[in-house]
């Protein structure tokens, strides 16, 4: 009976350490990663130099109706100097062609590329980005996608200005806001904690990703890179991996004007957002070494610090309970200024709720993709 107290205690105790371990492993990333972000210089420099002519890359398959909504808005940009907008048409069949060469006659900056289902390269849309960026005219890409909505008319000027003296330029992808759907503030959360992950790994000189509806880089980074070719195989990856593959060689400019975000809008229902987040993650096993790294180790101990806090507040309650508030006390504290910088502060309260649904399911779905294998398809 002894000896089954002493071995129960024991492996409480071990608990115990685990999630204390945890819990100064996420401040540690607090105070490591998060805090000189937060104090950063992010002010952008002025521009002294001229302008880069730029091309903006949309990749569109069945997209007519975001076409529609959201292509005068990128066509109309206030941008001093010349720049064109190419859109690549990837195999549509809902009659996207018939209505890009309408506005052909209407805009003289819209170019538009067609592929058909037997001239489709590879996976994914790797294969219509990669013909758009050949037949571009500028030698400096703006990507974006056909569902979204810049927020201001000067988004193409401050990407653009960001690649004056730079080669790639990381920009912020918020999700539009609809009242009373937890799905739609769950997604902008998941956006705003994306962004605050690889723009502070970034500026402490990790870059590891960005996102393809707000991501510019020039022609010669993608040819120094290699373009896509270490992750053909994929059909995601055509963003994250491609700055993950040309970290080395990009001069990164962070872009937060909040006239330079990108709006989309979240999908419709969970089955949606399941899909959309198991093709998200699937390419996260081919991240560099150290930002892959330092990211398991955040889910680790995130998932260490909600899933043994039960066991830690058995094993020492009022311990556990000033440990626990003290850290998520600090995390608010951090936080806050990043919800104001990305224009995301109603989030701000939901932290908590907010960081334990996404730690549940993001360990449920890398674990569903170690049995069900990759994403082989963009729509």
């Amino acid at each position: 009976m002894a000896y089954t107290q002493r071995a129960y205690f024991c492996g409480m105790l071990l608990l115990l350490y685990f999630w204390v371990a945890a819990a100064t492993g996420l401040v540690i990333y607090y105070l490591g990663v998060l805090l000189p972000f937060v104090f950063g210089n992010m002010r952008q420099e002025i521009v002294t130099r001229e302008l880069p002519k730029v091309s903006v890359l949309i990749c569109a398959r069945n997209e007519l109706e975001n076409l529609k909504q959201n292509l005068a808005l990128i066509l109309d940009q206030v941008y001093p100097q010349g720049f064109e907008v190419l859109v690549i048409n990837d195999a549509s069949s809902d009659g996207t062609r018939e209505w890009l060469k309408a506005q052909t006659g209407r805009y003289t900056q819209l170019r538009v590329l067609h592929l058909t289902e037997g001239e489709k390269r590879g996976k994914g849309k790797k294969g219509a980005l990669e013909l758009g960026i050949e037949q571009a005219t500028y030698p400096n890409y703006i990507l974006t996608d056909a569902d979204c909505r810049p927020a201001s008319e000067r988004w193409l000027f401050h990407m653009a200005s960001a690649l004056a003296g730079k080669n790639l330029v990381l920009g912020y992808g918020p999700i539009s806001h609809r009242k009373g759907s937890f799905l739609n503030a769950f997604c902008r959360w998941e956006a705003w904690q994306t962004a605050v992950s690889y723009f502070s790994l970034a500026y402490r000189g990790f870059p590891y990703m960005g996102v393809g509806r707000n991501l510019g880089y020039t022609d010669a980074l993608y040819s120094e890179t290699g373009g896509f070719s270490a992750h053909i195989d994929l059909a995601s990856g055509d963003d994250d991996l491609f700055v993950a593959a040309g970290r080395k060689k990009a001069k990164v400019a962070l872009q937060l004007s909040p006239e330079s975000f990108m709006y989309s809008r979240a999908p419709l229902g969970w089955l949606l957002w399941f899909k959309q987040r198991t093709r998200h993650l699937s390419t996260a096993y081919r991240y560099p070494f150290r930002p892959k790294v330092l990211l398991a180790l955040l889910g680790l101990f995130n998932l260490f610090f909600y899933l043994l806090l039960p066991f830690a507040l058995w094993a020492a309650k009022d311990f556990t309970l000033a440990v626990f508030f003290g850290k998520v006390l600090f995390q608010y504290l951090i936080c806050f200024p990043l919800y104001v910088r990305f224009k995301a502060l109603t989030l701000w309260p939901f932290t908590f709720v907010f960081e334990c649904i996404s730690t549940v399911l993001t360990a449920f779905f890398h674990v569903r993709t170690l049995f069900k294998g990759q994403h082989t398809s963009w729509k």
